[in-house]
């Protein structure tokens, strides 16, 4: 999308991410997922720091004849790069995070979904004491994903 990413080096790093982002398409396909969730924690409390919430609304009654949306594809591609750029504009808004961080994340999905059972579950972090932002949206006929950003007020 010509935007500029950071991307790792870190065999473990980009296996984790691989599986993740491959299953998550399985579950967007079948539609099945419900939301995602990212949180930053600092590595050496494990004390939430900022939590991003991604949450997808699928059309169940969607199958392999309807159309995917009435946008044009450009209209979409668009509207998804403008979310990237919001994500990455919002380091003016969030605090500097100036310790070590690591992040987790959760997949909340329908509860007949296959899950890897190499997987853990649990619940995601809520950050005490912050602030929440919620930014833009993206939707097609089967899909509709709003996303939000809470972070520690410090």
């Amino acid at each position: 999308y010509e935007l500029p990413v950071y991307v790792t080096s870190k065999p473990e790093l980009i296996d984790y991410i691989f599986q993740f982002t491959s299953q998550l398409e399985a579950w967007l396909v079948e539609k099945s997922i419900q939301k995602v969730v990212v949180v930053i924690v600092d590595a050496a409390t494990k004390e939430p720091m900022e939590r991003w919430q991604f949450n997808i609304e699928c059309d169940k009654a969607a199958d392999d004849n309807t159309q995917i949306s009435e946008k044009p594809l450009k209209t979409i591609q668009w509207e998804m790069k403008e979310m990237v750029r919001q994500i990455f504009s919002t380091v003016t808004i969030l605090p500097h995070l100036e310790e070590n961080c690591s992040f987790n994340i959760f997949a909340y999905t329908d509860v007949e979904a296959d899950t890897p059972l190499a997987w853990e579950g649990g619940d995601d972090d809520k950050i005490v004491n912050s602030q929440k932002v919620k930014l833009k949206s993206l939707s097609t006929l089967i899909h509709k994903v709003d996303m939000a950003v809470s972070y520690k007020v410090t």
